[in-house]
Parts: structure tokens; sequence; C-alpha cells
């Protein structure tokens, strides 16, 4: 991407976080030079930690911004509409499949505020954020492993840098390679969701191919929502696994088309 159009990219972010879910002009004009600060150390991992209050739907949670891909991950999940299911109304219980640092989390508690959440995440860097998310919450059920196509231990690659970019896969040279613990989709399904799962959310770099394609419950989702990542699985099999477990699939591409988000019920 070119270098201005990135950072004006990242403008939109700080300033569309900044107008749409934080009150209070005063608050407003420490996040915004807040978010500014982190996008110049941004080559860098800066020791900035930016306390807001976000407000979402009438609900409310204080957010630790450490980096300014957290405006990105707000901005995709509050703001941009491809979390959203108008029609999930009676909703009890939630997967949230890559949690990362507790974004998604929070956006489901404020959307769905008597579910209950279950927020599955590998990474240890992106585990202390959403731990603390969690507890901000309330009824949240942070599961510190992977979901793949077998229970096994699984080379993992986390990104120490931004946790959203760590993957089974080695797709940055700052990666750094560890060794976390790995379950499987109708595991979690059985021990969490043994009455059904109303929301299934999942956004897990690439391994979703393994992990839908191992998929063999009959546990009933309501709701799958999340990203496929054409460009490091399979997409054609990820589609079809999708296409024949729900009546109706859509997807919208980005990222030029190589990645999707997608929408199934």
């Amino acid at each position: 991407m070119n270098f201005f159009l990135r950072i004006g990219n990242r403008l939109k972010w700080i300033a569309n976080v900044c107008s749409h879910l934080t009150i209070g002009y005063g608050d407003r004009i420490r996040l915004f030079l807040g978010g500014i600060w982190l996008l110049l150390n941004d080559s860098g991992k800066s020791t900035l930690r930016l306390k807001s209050e976000i407000i979402h739907n009438g609900q409310s949670c204080i957010f630790e911004f450490r980096d300014v891909g957290d405006f990105g991950l707000l901005n995709e999940i509050f703001l941009a509409d491809n979390y959203t299911l108008p029609k999930a109304e009676q909703v009890n219980v939630i997967f949230d499949i890559g949690a990362n640092i507790g974004i998604s989390t929070m956006f489901f508690r404020m959307c769905y505020p008597k579910a209950t959440i279950h927020s599955f995440e590998p990474d240890p860097n992106n585990l202390s954020r959403l731990h603390s998310v969690a507890n901000e919450l309330g009824n949240v059920h942070v599961h510190e492993f992977a979901l793949w196509h077998e229970e096994t231990q699984l080379t993992f690659f986390a990104d120490p840098h931004r946790g959203s970019s760590s993957s089974t896969q080695k797709i940055r040279d700052r990666q750094e390679k560890i060794e976390v613990n790995s379950t499987t989709l109708d595991t979690i399904l059985n021990k969490y969701g043994s009455n059904g799962v109303d929301i299934l959310k999942i956004d897990i770099e690439g391994a979703e191919e393994k992990v839908l394609s191992a998929w063999k419950s009959k546990i009933p989702v309501k709701f799958m929502i999340g990203e496929i990542h054409g460009d490091l699985c399979d997409q054609d099999v990820v589609f079809e696994i999708l296409e024949s477990r729900f009546s109706n699939f859509s997807k919208i591409p980005f990222n030029d088309g190589n990645r999707f988000y997608f929408t199934a019920e």
C-alpha cells in the first residue's frame, strides 16, 4: 500500500474512533493526540498506555490503547458493520474464536449484554490484554488455546508488535516461533456449547480451512461470522463447507479480493 494512503487510513481510524466511540470533548482530544503519538511511533513499540471509555449501544467499557492498530480494530469491528447481525435477537451463547486483544469480545458484550461469551486466543501477548477486557465486561470466559484440526502442541508464530498478525503460518519476519496448545471446534462445541451456539465468530489468520474441515459436530450454530483468509488457505474449500452448513451464506471481499468478511445463517 502507498505510504501516504496507509497514513491516511490510520488517521481515519483515529478520527472515527474518537468521533463515534467516545464521549466528551476533552477525552476525544486526549485520545486523538494519543493516537497520533502511537501512529508516529508505529515502527517501534510505543510505551504509551492510554485508557478511554468506549461507548456503544448504550453500554460502556474502559479500554487501554497501546498501538495504532487498536484504532483499526475498533473501526473495523464497531463502525464498519462487518459483525452486525440485525436478525440475531435472543442471543445466549457466543463463541469468539481468535479473540485477539478483546475488541470483538467487547463488541459482542455491548450488543448482547446478557450473553455468555467464550473467547479463544493462543497468543500470550494478546491474552494479557484479553483478560483485562474480560474482567471489565464480566461473564466472559477466556480459553488459552488455538483452534486446529486436532488436539496437539501446535507451532505458532506470534507477532510481538501487532497481535492481529499472529498466525499458525510464518508471514512476517518479526514473528516469533512458540508452541501453544490446540483443540478442535467439535471439542469446544461439546464442552461449552452443547445446547447450541447463537453466534460463532472466527478470525484465525488462515487456519480456518484446517479447523472447518474437521468440523463434524451437529450441535446447532445459528449465526457464523468472521474472516476468510484466501491468501493463507484454500478459500474455495472454506466456502464449500460454509455453504453446506448454512442456508444463507454471503461474503464481501477486501484486501484486493484475497480476503473476505462473511456471514452465515
